[in-house]
């Protein structure tokens, strides 16, 4: 959360609905010197496994996809060639219906939030 949704998605979504300038530069510092620690781990942990706890979906599957998708909410997205189990897992989790039928919700708020900046 920290690094996806309080620095991407706060910098370039909320702030700037807001009225406040985007912090470009900590987002740049974000995605190439921490996040892809953060990736690496998960890519490793994940390995081909369908989820990342056992062999059903868990809370920790949610709370990894909803930081990836606030990222992609903030522009952003990961990369499948450095990162291909963890970007198939969250096509996989974001697939779902449950989450399907969320996002154009989100999308129509971001596009509200939007329109004010």
């Amino acid at each position: 959360a920290p690094l996806c949704t309080f620095s991407v998605f706060r910098n370039r979504a909320l702030k700037p609905s807001m009225g406040q300038s985007c912090d470009e530069a900590a987002i740049q510092k974000v995605l190439h010197e921490k996040l892809p620690v953060h990736f690496d781990y998960l890519e490793k942990t994940l390995g081909t496994a369908e989820y990342l706890v056992g062999e059903s979906l868990t809370l920790a599957d949610l709370a990894l996809t909803c930081q990836l998708i606030n990222m992609q909410h903030g522009a952003e997205q990961l990369d499948a060639q450095r990162w291909p189990n963890l970007s198939a897992h969250y096509a996989r989790i974001t697939a779902r219906d449950s989450v399907q039928g969320l996002l154009p919700g989100e999308l129509k708020v971001l596009a509200k939030m939007a329109a004010k900046a």
